[in-house]
């Protein structure tokens, strides 16, 4: 796979707190404000604070630059970013081939989604970079940045449109999957 990140982000702010009622305050595109882990309705929130073995109050909020459901990776940087942020809250030192693994585990067998690596490997480790997906679940990445004249080119002459048309990737990939 070539991949390439684009300038569009998502913020995530994670921190303890000991200052609201509620154990788990989760701003998203949605607001929740629950005691028990099994009660979070997010299922990529839930799982990561499961995968961590996160049991104190937490505040996690964020702001996107895009709106979910686009076709560009976001609920994988999410999922990413969030991973990111638990490990430096637990004061992990995790690599970005690392954190695209443990991402990608938590989307795929731990929320269900039908998902492909190469996102949460592109949102971890960024740039432009060619991804060979190995047998063996070893990820070999080789950096493009030879290309980044070209690749400026075409970023310089390509242009985006926001359709106003939202769709389920994982619906998608379920059928190709399937068949």
């Amino acid at each position: 796979v070539i991949s390439s990140t684009i300038n569009k982000f998502i913020y995530i702010f994670i921190n303890e707190h000991s200052t609201f009622n509620e154990k788990y305050r989760l701003n998203y595109s949605s607001t929740e404000n629950v005691n028990s882990l099994n009660y979070i309705k997010n299922d990529i929130i839930r799982e990561t604070l499961k995968y961590f073995n996160w049991n104190k109050p937490i505040y996690i909020g964020t702001i996107a630059d895009i709106p979910e459901n686009t076709g560009l990776g976001s609920s994988s940087a999410f999922c990413a970013g969030l991973v990111k942020g638990m490990s430096i809250l637990k004061g992990l030192k995790i690599d970005p081939l690392l954190n695209a693994k443990i991402a990608f585990n938590i989307e795929k067998n731990r929320v269900g989604n039908y998902c492909g690596k190469q996102d949460h490997y592109i949102a971890s480790i960024g740039g432009f970079k060619h991804f060979e997906f190995l047998k063996n679940e070893k990820v070999d990445v080789t950096d493009l940045k030879k290309y980044n004249s070209n690749l400026k080119k075409i970023f310089q002459n390509m242009q985006s449109f926001y359709t106003l048309k939202q769709r389920e990737s994982k619906k998608i990939l379920k059928k190709q999957t399937i068949n």
